[in-house]
């Protein structure tokens, strides 16, 4: 992995201002897990003899949309595929039918990580971060807008995520649930239902039909201006290859987040920087 992309996991993991909190979803909720020990079946599931490269090509549907947490994303969906890529994260997540299980890459360090599809629906990603920062992370609910809106052609219905007042107010904060922000929710978008499962996990509430294409959080300090922090900028439909959903050959498969966004070498031996740290010391900070 690259310092630039080691830098931004650090800044990921030890700064989380609401507006990226939006977008680690349950991910960075959750205490971190185990390291999951892969099955033979789930290593074997991406060996070259398993999968052969995919010839001719496939419908498909591919938005280019931006973040404020992983940067610029760009998904292509298929009838029996998602690959979507990250641009600050230097990841590249996909899932594929008939089973959906979740594989994300590295191309910098070629590994290669596998959560089964009932463990990424839940949480995408596993990632360390402080006991009080998963605390202070707001559980929204959904209230009805009534409002509408079209995005790249797709008629989407406005909702409001609701935010409980926290236990300790700060100057100005509302004393009673408040509007945290908004989602643009398109119910008849053309996908299978695991890309909302997926963007669920952007928005942390269930996203039960559609998917999300936009949505705006208060900014940082106030409690009544708004701001993006997700966008679908264009949606385009077109023939791409079909192995462009195939798994990289030749990846080594590591167990946990961190070895994947580190590099496995680095992870291992706690010698990677993140900004000349090692991740012993990152993760010290963490804590």
């Amino acid at each position: 992995m690259t310092r630039h992309h080691k830098q931004n996991l650090f800044s990921l993991l030890t700064a989380l201002p609401l507006s990226a909190v939006l977008f680690i979803g349950p991910a960075i909720a959750a205490p971190p897990a185990s390291p999951a020990k892969p099955t033979g079946k789930s290593a074997g599931a991406v060996s070259a003899a398993s999968f052969p490269t995919s010839k001719g090509v496939v419908d498909a549907i591919v938005l280019k949309q931006t973040s404020t947490f992983v940067g610029a994303v760009e998904m292509t969906i298929s009838d029996g595929g998602i690959r979507f890529g990250m641009s600050k994260m230097g990841i590249v997540w996909m899932t594929y039918a008939p089973k959906w299980d979740g594989y994300a890459y590295n191309p910098e360090s070629k590994s290669y990580l596998v959560r089964p599809h009932d463990e990424w629906k839940k949480k995408l990603f596993n990632l360390p971060t402080s006991k009080k920062g998963a605390e202070d992370i707001p559980k929204f609910s959904i209230k009805e807008t009534g409002k509408k809106d079209t995005i790249e052609g797709y008629k989407c219905r406005i909702e409001s995520l609701i935010a409980p007042p926290a236990k300790k107010h700060k100057p100005g904060e509302p004393s009673k649930p408040y509007v945290a922000g908004q989602i643009w929710v398109a119910d008849d978008f053309p996908a299978p239902k695991e890309v909302g499962e997926l963007m669920s996990n952007f928005v942390r509430v269930e996203v039960t039909k559609g998917i999300v294409l936009k949505a705006e959080m208060l900014k940082q300090g106030s409690y009544t201006e708004y701001k993006p922090v997700f966008e679908t900028i264009k949606i385009t439909k077109k023939k791409v290859p079909a192995s462009l959903f195939d798994p990289p050959k030749n990846y080594k498969l590591v167990t946990s987040e961190l070895q994947l966004m580190m590099g496995d070498a680095d992870s291992d031996s706690g010698m990677g920087s993140a900004g000349g740290e090692s991740t012993e010391a990152l993760l010290k900070k963490l804590k």
